[in-house]
């Protein structure tokens, strides 16, 4: 549909696979309508990846990325990202 849409969803899988390649997932409940999946690994004490697909519904797509290093590693990295119509409505990092 829309191209930045399709290089979000190519990133987050890119990130995902990352996650799994270093560390253990320890959730992913089911119940829930949307992706969301924490990871533990050596190079990092969690790594959470969530997303909202209402691209139908609301023209909206949401993912939120939180990766926390170990505590002896100085480096954080987080990000939320709100799609709205294929445009950045928010970007944190």
């Amino acid at each position: 549909m829309s191209e930045i849409w399709d290089k979000l969803i190519d990133c987050e899988q890119k990130i995902i696979a990352k996650c799994a390649s270093l560390g253990k997932e320890n959730f992913d409940d089911p119940e829930f309508d949307w992706l969301n999946k924490v990871y533990e690994g050596e190079h990092f004490r969690r790594a959470h990846i969530d997303s909202v697909d209402a691209r139908d519904s609301k023209g909206l797509y949401m993912t939120h990325i939180c990766v926390f290093p170990n505590f002896d590693n100085d480096n954080i990295c987080f990000a939320d990202l709100l799609l709205n119509l294929g445009y950045i409505e928010l970007l944190y990092i």
